[in-house]
């Protein structure tokens, strides 16, 4: 197996085992804090469409297009506050993300 083969494979694996642990909770137990402050289960999945969808894939984009790439600063935080809907479904966020 090649190296990029390993590498598809775990991110493969990874998504299945993220998959898995998004359908152990019910949507509304989704959205439990374990303490203030903390990310539920929702904003953590939220959190990684974000980073995948406003960040890393135009970063990826940008570095297989461009010899010098600019890659800007993120506000990653105004991005949650713009793009969080607790009533967008986990299903919709998770395809979207994987």
């Amino acid at each position: 197996m090649t190296d990029q083969q390993s590498i598809l494979n775990a991110l493969r694996t990874s998504a299945d085992e993220l998959q898995r642990e998004i359908a152990r909770l019910t949507a509304d137990a989704a959205l439990w804090e374990p303490e203030p402050g903390e990310w539920s289960q929702y904003q953590t999945l939220t959190h990684l469409h974000i980073c995948e969808h406003h960040i890393f894939l135009l970063r990826m984009q940008r570095l297989a297009a461009e010899n010098n790439p600019h890659l800007p600063v993120v506000d990653e935080s105004a991005i949650m506050k713009q793009e969080w809907n607790p009533k967008r479904p986990r299903e919709e966020l998770l395809r979207e993300f994987t």
